[in-house]
């Protein structure tokens, strides 16, 4: 399994793709005044948020996103014009008529920048739906996506080979989607009993998905919701790959309560996300998924690995790390003795 090529890759594909989303995402903060206001000096999150009159939430996402395309910079917990930029960006400036033709005439995709522009503007998606009511409100089938399962099981590779799962019995995908990290986790620990815990319109494409594969015998997909139903009994590794950032704070600590709560004392929880760094000024991947899902999902946060350990600490967790698995992406490993 050629991983780390496959990988790479992918990532460089997703870099490219963020270059225009870039561009709406700049000409939303042109138009709403963010570098204008930049350039009286520079500000706190809260300080953007007061200045720009929007809330928290949406200030934090502009700034980061901002900052990890290099149009901000950050000095201590104070976002800055980049100084050479300012004739381009903030109104008034010698080159800014030419770099954007001002306004709405900025945007690549104008359906995306209004989608952009109203995230920002009211900290919520166009469609005012959070994921858990979108997916609950599904009737047909989520279809599977062949190279989408394929890039889960390269990312189920990659926290196998972080992590030793030689002592645990039974695993828990929770909110696993097409199985494609157990597959990966499983090739290399055949030991373990895998269960996918999903919502049931998932069922039909993860077991699509696992009829591809050799471990399709260890692996079943089981439905719920992690907020309300008993998770699956017996579970000493919980795997979140790619959940919490879909999650505000409150949410998040629920999902790692009852995680664990329902753990042997020896039990762990893994949470697999594209870490902002603790500065909040990217990297460029985390910081476009932070945004994508802000403007798309009402509770959707982006999250540092020091946010996720202070939470998984208040959920009951003994003890955290956080730990590297490709290029991109990290796991925060909780044990919850």
């Amino acid at each position: 399994m050629s991983t780390d090529r496959d990988l790479e890759t992918y990532y460089t594909l997703w870099r490219l793709s963020c270059g225009a989303e870039a561009q709406d995402v700049v000409a939303c903060a042109i138009e709403l005044g963010l570098f204008t206001r930049l350039a009286d000096g520079p500000r706190t999150i809260p300080e953007i948020a007061e200045a720009m009159e929007i809330r928290l939430r949406p200030a934090e996402v502009l700034a980061v996103t901002c900052a990890s395309i290099g149009v901000l910079r950050k000095d201590g917990d104070r976002y800055r014009n980049v100084p050479d930029m300012e004739a381009f960006l903030v109104e008034g400036g010698e080159m800014y008529n030419q770099y954007t033709a001002f306004g709405r005439a900025g945007y690549v995709d104008e359906d995306r920048g209004d989608k952009i522009r109203q995230a920002v503007l009211t900290d919520k998606p166009r469609s005012g739906e959070g994921w858990l009511d979108a997916a609950t409100g599904k009737k047909q089938p989520f279809p599977f996506y062949p190279k989408r399962h394929r890039l889960r099981i390269l990312w189920g590779d990659c926290v196998a080979r972080a992590f030793d799962f030689t002592p645990f019995r039974k695993i828990t995908d929770l909110g696993g989607a097409t199985g494609g990290h157990l597959v990966g986790i499983v090739r290399r620990f055949p030991h373990l009993e895998a269960i996918v815990f999903d919502l049931e319109y998932n069922r039909e494409a993860a077991e699509e998905g696992l009829s591809r594969t050799d471990e399709s015998g260890t692996i079943r997909f089981q439905t719920g919701t992690f907020f309300e139903d008993e998770l699956p009994h017996g579970t000493d590794v919980f795997l979140l790959s790619h959940i919490l950032h879909d999650w505000g704070r409150e949410r998040c600590l629920q999902i790692l309560r009852r995680s664990c709560d329902a753990l042997p004392d020896d039990g762990v929880v893994l949470a697999e996300e594209f870490l902002l760094n603790e500065e909040k000024t990217g990297p460029l991947l985390a910081a476009f998924q932070g945004l994508h899902v802000f403007y798309n999902n009402i509770e959707a946060r982006q999250y540092t690995g020091s946010e996720i350990q202070e939470m998984m600490a208040e959920a009951g967790f003994a003890r955290s790390e956080v730990r590297p698995i490709d290029p991109e992406q990290s796991i925060v490993i909780g044990w919850k003795m």
